[in-house]
């Protein structure tokens, strides 16, 4: 009968854990199922530990992450426990006068939050369930158990590092029931790595300039704006041409169109249209790859194949703040070139 009411217990909490966990998974930007073993000598005892977390990152300044765990007991007592077939009064010449504390399983919540880039401290805290039970032995059998009344359960918490910047991520923690080690599974991890690099690369921005002004400083939707810092930045390398009139919209392009020059060979006209979805998703290292590109066929009215990599007919990944820098610096030295030769 106990051990009945045991797996009772246990098949409670996960039924609670399936029921909070299922709107959470449906409207969730991003899940972890996570498993880990915590090592314990204590009688809180070693588990396996089985978690799930709902990470909230998408217009979050400092991603968060909230979750559920659950660990089952890694112990002998099942294997040997003697509980309902007899009393614990009943063969007291096996009887040690020992009394041991057996880990059952332990709910527990979590809350945490990014640290650093794609790594995130949390603290769980929950309740351990633990079982006493006197130790028998006999020569018939052995070691066994059998359950006292008195209930030794007690508070759980634990402290944890996990680097979410793949989609199998590790996991590492100490705490109230020992060490822990764990891996966990992102689902939408190309779309949370990528969250990560672009608020990586904003904060780079702020240590770069381009035309006078702070990259961080620039609104991306802003497009005239970035315009005049391209303008500048030509001024700065000694490429000085008349003022144009600027004209930029966005609206929807082809099908892998992120932006379109429109005025290449117009003198005093720029016109650029981009596209608004494409925009929106690109990192601010490939806004101003892609927008250098666009004006340096519509300002300096290079064809694709002129200036270099910046100038190569496709722009269809993601770059570097350094592969910007280089390979702009090469367009203007390379128009600066072929204009000397005309």
């Amino acid at each position: 009968m106990l051990r009945k009411k045991n797996n009772l217990i246990m098949k409670t909490h996960f039924y609670l854990i399936a029921i909070i966990l299922f709107p959470l998974s449906i409207f969730s930007q991003s899940n972890s199922f996570g498993v880990g073993i915590e090592f314990s000598n204590k009688s809180e005892g070693s588990g396996i530990n089985f978690s799930y977390d709902h990470i909230f990152f998408e217009k979050k300044k400092i991603p968060l992450l909230v979750g559920l765990e659950y660990s089952v007991g890694m112990s002998d007592f099942y294997t040997n426990d003697m509980t309902g077939y007899i009393g614990f009064n009943e063969y007291p010449e096996d009887y040690t006068g020992e009394i041991s504390n057996f880990f059952i399983g332990r709910p527990a919540v979590k809350i945490g939050f990014e640290l650093s880039n794609a790594l995130f401290i949390s603290l769980s805290g929950g309740y351990n369930f633990l079982k006493e039970a006197g130790v028998f032995r006999s020569d018939a059998i052995s070691t066994y158990y059998v359950e006292t009344s008195n209930k030794s359960n007690s508070a759980y918490f634990r402290l944890s590092l996990e680097l979410l910047s793949s989609k199998i991520s590790p996991k590492v923690g100490y705490g109230s029931n020992g060490l822990y080690f764990g891996l966990s599974y992102q689902t939408k991890s190309s779309k949370l790595k990528k969250h990560f690099n672009d608020k990586s690369k904003i904060v780079q921005s702020k240590h770069f300039e381009l035309g006078g002004k702070n990259l961080s400083n620039v609104n991306f939707f802003d497009l005239p704006a970035m315009v005049e810092v391209f303008i500048n930045d030509c001024k700065e390398n000694g490429i000085l041409i008349r003022k144009n009139k600027i004209k930029t919209e966005f609206k929807q392009l082809s099908k892998g169109v992120l932006a379109i020059a429109k005025g290449m060979n117009i003198d005093g006209e720029i016109y650029i249209d981009v596209d608004p979805k494409k925009w929106q998703e690109a990192s601010p290292s490939k806004k101003w790859y892609v927008l250098y590109h666009e004006l340096g066929h519509d300002y300096l009215n290079l064809r694709h194949g002129e200036g270099g990599k910046l100038m190569f007919n496709f722009v269809d990944r993601d770059y570097s703040w350094e592969e910007f820098f280089k390979d702009k610096e090469y367009m203007f030295e390379s128009y600066k070139q072929l204009r000397n030769n005309n």
